[in-house]
């Protein structure tokens, strides 16, 4: 059958990955408002990741709270609320689509494709997704918060393959290489491509479990079009100011 759907990542491929020094900013200001310590909250934030991913906490004051308990700090329920609301304000600006995302996945959905969307994310996301312009822009979301199972966990593609009715050989998976999970894909059948920016390559992104994964690699996602779109004359090419 070929291609049926487009399952995306969504840090690093969608949106901007996590800039490093923004990141800390981000926390350090948490910290102070807390009057905890900046280290302190930094280290233990990062070394809670996988459970944070893996929606062990529900919420950032979940996350603060525990953090807390090992720094043997006590903040106030407000100067916790304070931090959470600074925490929910940086992940929802970094929510904003790189500019060909909306229009990539349009001209996708165009062409018959389901498309789908697999994130390793903490509970903010599912969370602030209302808010966003990619809101009712996928057939399926599918959260690693909400389901106990992060990427490259075999269960977590097979569950949003199943959720778009498309048997995984007939998926491919777009990804900026994270949490290894072009290999993952690839090892249950999906045909992965990695999307690798100057952001990626100028080392300011955070990215967690980097893939060795080697194969096809695009520098933005517009680039993914013309790979499924096989429907255009062979004359078409010449002129393809009409069909933008």
């Amino acid at each position: 059958m070929g291609n049926q759907a487009v399952i995306f990542d969504l840090y690093g491929t969608l949106v901007d990955n996590f800039n490093k020094q923004e990141y800390e900013h981000n926390l350090r200001k948490m910290a102070k408002i807390m009057r905890i310590s900046e280290e302190g909250l930094i280290q233990h934030w990062t070394r809670i990741y996988e459970q944070r991913v893996l929606g062990f906490y529900r919420s950032p004051e979940e996350c603060i709270e525990i953090i807390c308990k090992y720094l043997e700090a006590t903040p106030t329920t407000s100067q916790i609320e304070e931090a959470s609301r600074i925490r929910r304000n940086f992940v929802y600006q970094s929510l904003t689509p790189r500019p060909d995302t909306i229009y990539t996945i349009n001209r996708l959905k165009s062409l018959g494709l389901k498309i789908g969307l697999l994130s390793d994310c903490s509970t903010e996301i599912p969370e602030l997704w209302p808010r966003t312009e990619f809101y009712n822009l996928f057939d399926t979301t599918t959260f690693s918060c909400n389901e106990a199972a992060k990427k490259p966990m075999p269960k977590i593609y097979i569950l949003t393959a199943d959720r778009l009715q498309v048997a995984v050989e007939n998926c491919t998976f777009v990804g900026d290489g994270g949490s290894l999970e072009l290999t993952g894909a690839a090892r249950i059948g999906m045909q992965p491509i990695r999307i690798r920016t100057a952001q990626e390559l100028n080392g300011a992104a955070i990215q967690v479990d980097p893939d060795p994964w080697v194969g096809t690699t695009i520098s933005k996602l517009s680039e993914l079009i013309p790979l499924f779109d096989q429907k255009k004359p062979a004359w078409a090419s010449r002129f393809s100011f009409c069909f933008e």
